[in-house]
Formats: structure tokens, C-alpha cells, sequence
């Protein structure tokens, strides 16, 4: 009888614990199921992460073609500040999706006529105040205070001043430096320091400036802005630019792809520029375009 007893408790207890845990089978179809949904689980936020991080690109890149083009529009509003429409305050040069914007603004507000001519190859004088003449833009009474404004724009540079000499019936111009300016009582005159002329001016056609040039071009994937055509210290304006195209919308309606020194730039409506970047994602190529209209507001009094 004990031994009936203990081993219907023995079997109770047997049959208790088998029921209260899992069969390997169990074990095995459950780590199945936590193994599929932690792939799923994986794989969504692997998803989630690659279009929170395509977002961010995209951003940025938008980011970076609206802050070029605010750049650019700055640029464009300055253009041909004491300037005539003559001179070339805007160009554009068609290269495709590759152009060349280069803008200008004089410094001074006095420029001066050479009132001899200067022949290619020399280092003559630019004369622009003669008494023996009788062009008034020549004339020596009241030239004082050109020269003035002038040796004020070379000591302002540290004593070596950069100044830029156009013809207007030739439509060429080129940069010179000076050192010292002259007044021996009948005429007044600046003398380049360094090089000689490249190209020949023709007396009262050819007239000289102090100006600020902007010179904008993609090298690669960077837009670079060269300044008063330093060439070897080009400044990095924006990166991941694949496309700089440049149109000029005139007051007659007219568009033009180029626009150079023989355009008068007093007939410029609006200047379009169109930005092309790319950015890549996760394998994937973002590619996006801004356009920008900007007017040069110096159209009005130029």
C-alpha cells in the first residue's frame, strides 16, 4: 500500500511538470517567429533610416542651390554701379552647362579719359587733364580732386593701385597697377608700374576705372569666384554642382545665351540662373535644379 501511494504521487508529480513547459518543437517555432519579426523589424528601420537620411541629402542639397543662387543674386543687384552702358558690367559666356558669369561695379565714382592715346606694347601714361586741350573731358580745371579720389584708392590698397583701362569703340579693356600719380601743372596723368599695355587705346574712346570684378565658373563639381582676375586664388563658392547656365532676358523681350562687350548692358531686364546639383544616397543619385531671376538694379541710372 505505501508503495501504491508513492508512486501515485511519483506519476502526479511527473504529469504536473510536463504540461507546465515546452516541447522542443515549441522552442523552436517560437525563436522562428522572433527571428522573422526581428528581420522585419530590422529591415523597417534599416527603410525608415535610408529615407530619413535621403531626406537630409535632399535638404541639404536644396539648401545648397538657394544659398548659391542668394550669392549670385547679391552679386547681380551690384552690377554696373558707376558704370555706363557702355562698359561691360555683365557678361556671360555660353559654354553649355558650364557658363561664365563675370560682373562689375566701379569703386569710384570718377573714371577718367585718356585724352592721348596709348599704343600697344609701350608704358605710356594714361593723360587725363591737359590744359592745351579743349575737350572738355580734359580740361584741367577741377581735376584736383579726381587725382585725389584716385591716390586715395591706391593708398587704401597699400600704395599699389589696380585699376582697369577699356576702349569703347574697340570693346577691349585690360587690368594695370600704378604707383604714383602726376601733376606737373598742365597735365595730369597715372603711369602703369609693372608690364606694358597689351592692346591700343585711341584718345577721348578710351577710359580708365577702379572696379570690383566678380568672374564666376565651375572647375569640376565647385563653383569658384575669381576676383579683379586673380586667377591663382580663385574662392570656393559651392560644391556638388553639375550645371551653371546663364540667360540674359532683355527689355525688347529678346534672350540671349551669350552676352558680351559689345551688349549694352543698360538693355538687361532680368539675369536667369540655373543651378544643376547631385548628391549621392544609399546608392541612389539626388539630382535637383533652382532657377533664379535677378534684376541689375544700376539698369535704372546706368
Amino acid at each position: 500500500m505505501r508503495l501504491k501511494r508513492y508512486t501515485r504521487g511519483l506519476n502526479k508529480n511527473m504529469k504536473s511538470s510536463t504540461t507546465a513547459g515546452y516541447t522542443i518543437l515549441e522552442l523552436i517555432v517560437s525563436m522562428g517567429l522572433a527571428l522573422v519579426v526581428g528581420a522585419v523589424a530590422i529591415a523597417n528601420f534599416q527603410g525608415t533610416h535610408r529615407m530619413v537620411r535621403y531626406d537630409i541629402e535632399r535638404t541639404s542639397l536644396n539648401q545648397n542651390l538657394r544659398s548659391t543662387l542668394d550669392i549670385l543674386g547679391m552679386n547681380v543687384r551690384l552690377s554696373g554701379e558707376n558704370l555706363p552702358g557702355f562698359f561691360p558690367a555683365v557678361l556671360v559666356a555660353d559654354n553649355g552647362n558650364s557658363d561664365v558669369l563675370t560682373i562689375r561695379r566701379s569703386v569710384l565714382d570718377e573714371n577718367l579719359s585718356a585724352c592721348a592715346g596709348v599704343a600697344a606694347s609701350t608704358t605710356y601714361p594714361i593723360i587725363f587733364a591737359d590744359t592745351s586741350s579743349s575737350e572738355p573731358d580734359c580740361s584741367y580745371t577741377n581735376k584736383g580732386e579726381v587725382l585725389l579720389s584716385w591716390a586715395n584708392s591706391r593708398i587704401a590698397r597699400g600704395g599699389t593701385g589696380l585699376g582697369y583701362l577699356y576702349s569703347r569703340n574697340h570693346h577691349w579693356g585690360e587690368w594695370f597697377e600704378w604707383t604714383a600719380e602726376t601733376d606737373n601743372t598742365t597735365t595730369m596723368f597715372i603711369t602703369p608700374s609693372s608690364g606694358v599695355w597689351t592692346n591700343s587705346y585711341d584718345a577721348l574712346l578710351s577710359y580708365a576705372y577702379v572696379i570690383e570684378e566678380w568672374e564666376f565658373s565651375l572647375n569640376g563639381d565647385t563653383l569658384q569666384m575669381v576676383i579683379d582676375g586673380d586667377t591663382a586664388h580663385p574662392i570656393n563658392v559651392a560644391n556638388q554642382l553639375t550645371g551653371f547656365d546663364v540667360s540674359v532676358e532683355r527689355k525688347d523681350g529678346g534672350v540671349q545665351s551669350a552676352f558680351t562687350s559689345g551688349d549694352d548692358w543698360g538693355e538687361i531686364a532680368v539675369l536667369n540662373i540655373t543651378l544643376t546639383g547631385e548628391e549621392s544616397s544609399g546608392g541612389r543619385i539626388i539630382s535637383r535644379s533652382l532657377r533664379g531671376s535677378f534684376f541689375p538694379r544700376n539698369v535704372l541710372s546706368g
